[in-house]
């Protein structure tokens, strides 16, 4: 148990340690997703590690210091080899996914309304209706799109429906289809947003690319350049400053177009914290907070599209029934909810506040709003 998978980057991120082993991949990448926040942290800690690691070793006995080195070594062709596991985890994943292409595309038939169940699909209907509802089965039988299907699955995602205001959420109703494709001769996949024609936007696709090394991990991420329609950018919003002359008290207004946060603020690219970053941090202290703002994306990034990549596209259904843990990735920053600056600031016109979801296991079914709206008319039953 000396050479537990990368032991020291896992250590107090929550995980139980049974999870640990070499033979338990994936109950470990399943474990740190839902618990141990950001998955681009952990690996950006690894390099944190091996600084640390040196540093301890030093203060080490001489005679210790021997014994630890090659202990340290010892794990090291233990890591090489967990390596070469998650490398051949990955390319069956990509192989199998290629494989199940054309179930992803016969469910997005029936989401989309191109097409009705056909009688295999419907083999166990009787399992979830009762008699009297089977008898009106040929009423049920259309093809109407899955209202909002692809939308409530981005409100039932952890880590991402934070990210969703209210917004986002009217453009987001126009979202058709979320698929994967893997990239031939590289590492590289992408995630694939399909829009029907909106006020918007002119785009009929966005999509975030994640570019990756030779183990299959993202270093940086590509996006879609959103060609917004005039006035309907989400992720800017114009600040009306007033300004006080000290000298004269003569008041001047100033408009500002700042970034706002925004879902689609996903589509940008991003870069892991890079050593030319850690380079700057002597040069130019502004340069470098630059640099942690990039990076904080990235992890945001990462997060979203890793979720999205596994659960959100392979398990859409169980993440729009809300069956998937509902544990978000981020815990609110005490920090965010202090005031920033003195300036007066106005918005030239009124946006409705980001909506935590973090404490709703789902959004409700319109069916079940217009249930709970007929019980309260009822009023209590009578005794």
């Amino acid at each position: 148990q000396m050479c537990i998978r990368d032991r020291s980057t896992w250590e107090g991120s929550g995980i139980n340690a049974e999870y640990m082993g070499i033979n338990s991949k994936v109950k470990l990448h399943k474990i740190i997703k839902m618990e141990g926040g950001s998955m681009a942290v952990h690996i950006q800690d690894q390099k944190k590690r091996e600084q640390e690691f040196k540093k301890a070793v030093k203060k080490l006995p001489t005679k210790l210091r021997y014994q630890v080195v090659a202990l340290e070594n010892c794990c090291k062709a233990k890591r090489d080899l967990d390596q070469e596991l998650d490398n051949k985890i990955a390319e069956l994943d990509i192989e199998y996914f290629n494989k199940a292409k054309h179930f992803f595309e016969s469910a997005q038939a029936i989401i989309s309304g191109q097409r009705l169940p056909n009688e295999q699909e419907l083999s166990d209907v009787q399992t979830y209706f009762t008699e009297e509802e089977l008898k009106l089965k040929d009423q049920f039988a259309n093809q109407n799109p899955i209202k909002n299907f692809w939308l409530r699955v981005l409100l039932n995602s952890p880590g991402i429906r934070n990210e969703i205001n209210d917004r986002d959420e009217l453009i987001l109703e126009h979202l058709e289809n979320i698929l994967m494709v893997y990239e031939e001769g590289n590492k590289n996949y992408s995630v694939v947003f399909e829009f029907r024609e909106n006020e918007f936007f002119i785009n009929k696709q966005l999509k975030k690319t994640a570019i990756c090394d030779e183990n299959y991990q993202p270093q940086r991420f590509q996006g879609t350049k959103i060609e917004w329609k005039d006035g309907m950018d989400v992720s800017k919003k114009k600040v009306v400053k007033r300004q006080k002359n000290k000298a004269t008290g003569e008041i001047r207004v100033v408009e500002e177009v700042l970034s706002d946060r925004s879902f689609f603020n996903f589509f940008g690219d991003s870069a892991s914290k890079s050593d030319e970053c850690s380079t700057q941090h002597k040069e130019n202290q502004h340069q470098d907070q630059g640099c942690d703002e990039e990076a904080e994306r990235f992890n945001i990034d990462y997060d979203m599209i890793l979720f999205l990549k596994e659960e959100g596209v392979a398990n859409a259904l169980d993440v729009y029934l809300g069956l998937i843990e509902d544990q978000d990735l981020y815990e609110e920053d005490e920090h965010d909810q202090e005031g920033e600056g003195e300036e007066e600031e106005e918005e030239e016109h009124h946006k409705p506040p980001h909506q935590l979801r973090g404490q709703q296991k789902h959004q409700p079914f319109p069916e079940e709003i217009a249930l709970a709206n007929k019980l309260k008319k009822k009023g209590p039953p009578r005794g």
